[in-house]
């Protein structure tokens, strides 16, 4: 086959050229003394790992400038987006516990509460405890977490215990609607037979709820 294509010729490469993989098959494939073939592969490995060192260099200098400017840019913005979206801190919440829109001579024990937001979806919980019921008169509301529920949608509230609260045996239920929570003895049928007022709680009462809503949109 060497025969048959003549003697070798060294390929005319510049010192940086990388050449391809077809050039190198064709010119190896080509008979040569044994001595220069491995005088040319040593001579050609040297500048060619040379500028392959040089390049790599350029490119990890550009990929750590790179790395630098999208942290410098994007690392407080990112923290803080996830922060929100995947762990958001629950906030504090001390709500009113309410008979005709007055809590006159009321006092509590305790009324821990806490809500947190994750994109329009807000999740809390609270616990009234009563000392004293006061002198208000009316029906029975508990004032909604800081976040305004979307319109007018009703959104239904777990009971998760309650003691001092007379039922008629129906048992309490509640709904969250306009940022304000309703009491009921069974199901709310409207009539206001059915609704909580002050003459259905003991001085000793306690309420723990939770639940969650849709968030008003801001635009």
């Amino acid at each position: 086959m060497s025969m048959a294509k003549g003697p070798f010729r060294r390929p005319k490469w510049r010192d940086d050229y990388i050449p391809t993989c077809d050039e190198w098959l064709f010119w190896w494939s080509i008979k040569c003394d044994q001595d220069w073939v491995v005088d040319f592969f040593d001579e050609y490995t040297v500048s060619s790992e040379k500028n392959i060192s040089e390049k790599f260099e350029q490119i990890k200098s550009s990929l750590l400038a790179l790395k630098q400017d999208i942290e410098s840019e994007t690392k407080t913005s990112l923290q803080s987006y996830f922060n929100q979206l995947i762990m958001p801190d629950w906030q504090e919440w001390a709500p009113s516990l309410l008979f005709g829109a007055a809590s006159t001579g009321q006092e509590m024990s305790t009324r821990p509460g806490g809500y947190r937001v994750l994109g329009n979806h807000c999740d809390w919980w609270i616990t009234a405890s009563l000392t004293a019921r006061g002198t208000a008169e009316g029906v029975m509301t508990l004032t909604g977490p800081p976040p305004p529920p979307l319109g007018n949608a009703r959104f239904g509230v777990t009971v998760v215990s309650t003691t001092g609260v007379n039922t008629d045996g129906r048992g309490l239920t509640a709904v969250l609607n306009g940022g304000v929570i309703s009491f009921f003895k069974g199901q709310d049928t409207g009539e206001p037979a059915n609704a909580v007022t002050d003459r259905d709680v003991e001085d000793a009462a306690s309420i723990s709820l939770s639940g969650w809503y849709q968030i008003e949109d801001e635009d």
